[in-house]
């Protein structure tokens, strides 16, 4: 198979336009956030001869009411109730004149071609942020993370090196503190009812997809397991040691997502690894054009440069092509 690394850079305006959805995002997206925080409502409730202030939203992990006691009838509760209602009236009217703008350039962009992450992809990310997964605790990796590139670099990468429907994250800290929590965000993910037949598969609208979460440290197994040299090793886990990736995409059903992925640095120097040790010739064409893409057509038009400790690892990974451990 061929893959073709021209620098496939968008045209004028799609540019325009990939720079307008970022800045509506930008926008859009703390408001978003706080609307998700102010859920539910706020209620007095009389227990004993007293009154008492509660917060009710719905418990995702139970699909239950859920109320928090915020202390009896005072001054203080009394104004918290007051700045409750007030600030959630403030966020919904700002919030109905900021998502209409946005829907409408997701719309373009759809129109324009660069609406490209898989609708469920792009549900199960936007479901993820909005709980505060992504924060610091998810990262995509994989095909799926070159979507989060695309807007900022203004280029479209080559379509087989991104195809397939298999969404991959970078679980930071322990999985088993997470797994609760991401199995409900996939239940109930953008009120949607995403429903998973195990965790890791699920099927939405029809479009069946798979998803996988992978510590540092099964990565690191995985690259061992294919006899990749140990000081190679390191230096691939140490890029994913660098800064989550602040992207956005558009989904093929026209929603604008947060895709905070792995660095590019850190998917390419994978990739490379991960062709290194891949058995399957195709496969490992795709992985390395994959990582050759994001270093000529990616890193500069993003403003990040490899190290040169990260260079000279991706020199030896290309070496390794003309020896045939890397059949590309």
């Amino acid at each position: 198979m061929r893959i073709e690394l021209s620098d496939n850079g968008m045209d004028e305006e799609q540019a325009a336009h990939a720079g307008r959805v970022r800045e509506l995002w930008t926008s859009h997206a703390p408001l978003l956030r706080e609307a998700h925080d102010l859920r539910g409502g706020i209620i007095w409730k009389k227990a004993r001869g007293h009154e008492y202030l509660y917060r009710y939203f719905q418990d995702p992990s139970t699909g239950r009411k859920a109320f928090v006691g915020l202390g009896r009838r005072s001054p203080e509760t009394e104004a918290e109730h007051a700045r409750y209602l007030s600030r959630r009236d403030e966020v919904q009217a700002s919030l109905a004149q900021s998502a209409p703008r946005l829907e409408n350039a997701g719309r373009v962009a759809r129109a324009l071609r660069l609406a490209r992450l898989p609708s469920f992809a792009g549900e199960i990310v936007h479901g993820f942020w909005r709980e505060g997964l992504m924060d610091d605790r998810l990262r995509v990796m994989g095909s799926m993370a070159m979507f989060g590139y695309e807007l900022d670099a203004e280029t479209l990468a080559p379509f087989p090196i991104v195809r397939g429907n298999s969404l991959r994250f970078l679980v930071q800290g322990e999985m088993d503190d997470l797994l609760a929590e991401v199995a409900a965000t996939l239940v109930t993910s953008a009120g949607r009812g995403f429903a998973p037949s195990r965790l890791g598969h699920l099927a939405f609208d029809g479009q069946d997809g798979s998803v996988e979460f992978h510590t540092a440290a099964s990565l690191a197994t995985n690259l061992r397991d294919g006899d990749l040299d140990e000081d190679r090793i390191d230096v691939v886990m140490e890029t994913m040691t660098l800064p989550a990736w602040q992207g956005v995409a558009v989904a093929r059903n026209a929603r604008v997502v947060p895709l905070v992925a792995i660095d590019p640095r850190a998917c390419a120097l994978f990739a490379l690894a991960s062709a290194a040790t891949e058995h399957d010739e195709e496969r490992a064409e795709l992985l390395a054009k994959r990582a050759r893409f994001i270093g000529s057509a990616v890193l500069a038009k993003v403003g990040v440069a490899l190290e040169p400790h990260h260079a000279d690892l991706f020199a030896a990974f290309e070496a390794d092509r003309h020896t045939g451990r890397l059949r590309t």
